[in-house]
């Protein structure tokens, strides 16, 4: 009786399955060495950036009045910032949400009907800024590196960038740069008013 005998390609998928069932978990894999460490990290990075832009939403919206229908919407992403870590009043997270909304070019956007939706929503939203601040971060520090004064030498970038994004610029038509940088447009102009800071045009 002969037995008969799997096809070539049959064996080298199933070798190339082994060797990948063999492979060890790296980097956000579970069980990787790393894994802990990475995560941790992640955490600790969401948290700053959530703060971050709790503190922009609150500077922005300040004494914002909530039409009768947000005022629950309002209620659960005040709850859902406390799932995330972030023990708010109901204003400051009307804010939060005000501002997401306005990012998006809307009044009041939806989606904070529950907490679940309203917190996952914050989640998925909040490493936008986060991407665009190392944008920006990323040219604040050009700015120090290229320049020549003394007091360069030990100077904070990202304290600088703080401090510049909430004063007012002349050429922003009397705006905070932080009110800008949540659009597409808005971070572009931004962008362009660091970079001539960067290259020493800006008056």
């Amino acid at each position: 009786m002969s037995t008969a005998t799997p096809p070539n390609n049959f064996q080298s998928s199933l070798d190339e399955d082994l060797a990948w069932d063999s492979m060890a978990p790296v980097g956000r894999e579970f069980g990787s060495p790393d894994y802990d460490r990475l995560i941790e990290e992640d955490a600790k990075k969401f948290a700053s950036d959530l703060g971050r832009w709790i503190e922009q939403s609150s500077a922005a919206h300040a004494g914002l009045q909530l039409e009768k229908d947000e005022v629950s919407d309002a209620h659960n992403v005040q709850l859902a910032l406390r799932e995330l870590g972030q023990d708010v009043s109901i204003d400051v997270a009307a804010s939060v949400w005000k501002h997401y909304s306005q990012s998006l070019m809307a009044g009041w956007m939806s989606g904070a009907e529950t907490v679940e939706s309203a917190a996952s929503t914050l989640y998925l939203q909040c490493p936008r800024v986060s991407a665009t601040m190392e944008k920006l971060l990323d040219i604040a520090k050009a700015i120090v590196e290229n320049s020549t004064a003394e007091d360069a030498v030990g100077f904070d970038p990202a304290a600088w960038l703080d401090s510049w994004l909430e004063i007012p610029q002349p050429s922003l038509g009397g705006r905070k740069p932080a009110d800008l940088i949540d659009t597409p447009a808005g971070l572009e102009v931004v962008t362009r008013l660091l970079g001539a800071i960067e290259s020493g045009s800006y008056q």
